[in-house]
């Protein structure tokens, strides 16, 4: 027995030597077969937001040639050549970048048929927090991106894992009534994968009887589920007044209690890699006075990493980014230490003599929470980060401190550091022409050090210069006030902040426009508020028409209801086509981006209204190929003057054009 057994092994070993170089060529044929599968696609066009969103989180973005115009996330996507909206992408356009794969969803039925047999064509669908794991992990796979899909789907479960921690303390009879309510008294169908994000950020979500993605709630199932909270998307915010003031609809605990909440499109509306940070800020919005209890904190505080900076003066001795947990959740802190204690002036907290200063990332979870009682929060964090309020003067903000611009300057003698973060979509204001709703602390925060012994009254004169410079940043990108987008533009968040730092070098007692140093200062804070809004907000002097519109308020929805309400014959998605098609030809959307600076200029009575007429009318006959006596006024639209009777121009030739 045992000699058969040597011969086995014997003759075993036999056929596996000559078979090993085999398998290691059949290992490579299989590597490379791989490779050339995920490398096939290099020109791919992505009508589905989605979809073109996890791409880019997957690094797969460098492959995409089209996208639509609701593609304004991450910043890169705004750079790619845009094929229309999503609900009428344009198939001529999609043609002429010659794909060779196209993402788009079902409803993309002519889209579909079109290129059908002639382009690989994916569909995506979602319809739960699990079907948004099995997309990553198939585009992962599609694009040999596995470690990036398992690094995504991974962050994503950590985020809800920590909520569903977090909601054990609440008691299933404690638990909310959630609805997320869309235009027209929409809200989410049984097939919608929103279901499952209020599920599972500890919310009782409205179940409707019927299959679907969207449903239409009446007002006896409105009473019946009495929501405790609402949400809705920042697009839908304007929209939805209307509905929330019905009477017959107004009473009901989450408007009673004033428990309606925005959040961004691209969260409410998008089953992507950022839906677990999405539930995690919706669960903490929902039950942040169980949340934030000492007896319900699970991780108190922790310092997870440090991110050394680079120091640009002697009297500094670290400069950092430090990533850590606060009362659970993540939070970012830029902090500079002094090698013993400087001068500084704070917009927040005056002069002070202070060893530390910084700026502090206040993630959205703790939004509404830190701001009830914002002292204890303060000190929250100083403790989190070994310092003491006593010591130190911070700066809060919203905006993701990786998303900080640093910039430096010298002439001569003469040094500049700045330190900015920004962020423009939720507060930005007019001052002088909006109200002031409320005190909130700084979402355009600027950090200033100089080697330059600063006076108190050359610190002061500095603030000037600042926030001169940092107004010029916003016009010059035309940024839009949030209280009355179409009229004005912004001159600052209203709740801006400035730390100044003086150095211990050669004294500096004048620091007016005329100086060199506020020349270097003011050149330094406006390229820095420019490149922190690019990174926090995705703006850039360029952007195309569509995003000037919507940032606006002009939804091209209603305008195409115009167009179909005229023009009869035509279809809500062929007005949407030949509108889009319109403002994508550069004369058109130059004519409007010319009408939005002359708008600006009439609301300021820097010029006159008369010529306008003409300008409109040009411009309509030249779209309709007809000639007119004079251009329609739209009652339908309500927007300031210029702006109006520019709409106009571009609806009426539409309309009339054959």
């Amino acid at each position: 027995m045992k000699n058969f057994i040597f011969k086995k092994e014997k003759f075993k070993n036999f056929l596996v030597f000559p078979l090993l170089p085999l398998a290691f060529v059949f290992i490579l044929i299989l590597f490379f077969s791989i490779s050339l599968f995920a490398n096939q696609y290099r020109r791919i066009v992505s009508v589905d937001p989605t979809t073109t969103q996890i791409l880019f989180a997957l690094g797969v973005g460098d492959k995409i040639v089209g996208v639509t115009y609701h593609d304004t996330y991450p910043f890169e996507a705004t750079q790619k050549t845009i094929v229309g909206g999503f609900f009428a992408p344009d198939i001529k356009r999609i043609e002429k970048l010659h794909p060779d794969l196209i993402f788009c969803s079902k409803f993309h039925k002519n889209l579909i048929n079109h290129f059908k047999n002639r382009v690989k064509i994916i569909t995506m669908e979602a319809h739960s927090i699990n079907d948004i794991y099995k997309n990553i992990k198939f585009l992962g796979n599609l694009f040999n991106k596995q470690k990036n899909a398992e690094e995504l789907i991974r962050k994503m479960k950590s985020q809800i894992a920590l909520i569903q921690g977090k909601l054990r303390f609440i008691p299933q009879n404690k638990r909310r009534r959630v609805i997320r309510v869309m235009g027209r008294g929409f809200v989410p169908g049984r097939d919608s994968f929103q279901l499952d994000v209020i599920k599972k950020s500890g919310g009782i979500p409205f179940i409707p009887k019927t299959n679907s993605e969207i449903y239409k709630i009446s007002l006896k199932e409105w009473k019946e589920f009495n929501p405790d909270f609402i949400y809705v998307c920042g697009n839908d915010k304007n929209y939805l007044k209307g509905f929330f003031s019905q009477p017959k609809w107004r009473d009901v605990n989450a408007i009673k209690n004033h428990k309606i909440y925005t959040f961004p499109c691209i969260l409410t509306c998008r089953p992507s890699e950022l839906t677990g940070y999405f539930i995690q800020w919706l669960s903490a919005s929902i039950y942040g006075d169980y949340f934030f209890k000492k007896e319900n904190i699970i991780t108190k505080h922790k310092i997870i990493k440090r991110k050394h900076l680079e120091n640009y003066f002697d009297f500094v001795k670290n400069t950092e980014l430090i990533y850590g947990i606060i009362n659970d959740f993540p939070h970012k802190t830029l902090l500079i230490e002094f090698k013993k204690p400087q001068k500084i002036l704070s917009t927040l907290e005056g002069f002070r003599t202070v060893k530390y200063i910084g700026n502090h990332y206040l993630v959205p979870p703790r939004w509404n929470e830190a701001h009830k009682n914002f002292k204890e929060f303060k000190k929250e964090v100083a403790e989190a980060l070994g310092i003491t309020l006593k010591n130190s003067s911070l700066l809060y903000t919203g905006a993701n401190m990786d998303n900080i611009a640093i910039n430096f300057a010298k002439f001569k003698d003469i040094k500049i550091a700045t330190y900015i973060t920004a962020g423009v979509n939720s507060n930005a204001m007019r001052i002088s022409k909006d109200r002031g709703m409320y005190i909130n602390h700084g979402t355009i925060n600027i950090i200033v050090l100089t080697n330059l012994n600063l006076t108190e009254r050359a610190m002061a004169r500095s603030i000037i210069t600042i926030t001169e410079a940092k107004t010029e940043a916003l016009q010059d990108l035309d940024i839009r006030s949030s209280y009355q987008r179409a009229k004005y533009q912004a001159t600052g968040t209203g709740t801006d902040n400035i730390i100044i730092v003086s150095g211990n070098g050669r004294k500096k007692n004048v620091a007016g426009g005329h100086t060199k140093f506020a020349e270097i200062l003011s050149k330094l804070v406006y390229k820095g508020v420019k490149e922190a809004i690019l990174k926090q907000n995705r703006i850039v002097s360029n952007r195309n028409i569509l995003q000037r519109l919507k940032e606006r308020n002009i939804r091209l929805f209603d305008l195409a209801k115009i167009i179909k309400k005229y023009r009869k014959n035509i279809s809500l998605k062929e007005a949407m086509l030949e509108l889009d098609n319109v403002l994508l030809n550069p004369e058109y959307s130059d004519f409007l981006k010319q009408c939005f600076a002359v708008s600006d200029d009439y609301e300021a009575n820097l010029t006159g209204k008369n010529f306008i007429n003409n300008e409109v009318k040009f411009v309509a006959e030249k779209i309709s190929k007809k000639k007119f006596k004079n251009v329609k006024n739209f009652k339908e639209t309500d927007f300031p003057f210029i702006i109006d009777r520019c709409i106009d121009g571009i609806l009426y030739g539409i309309i009339n054009h054959d």
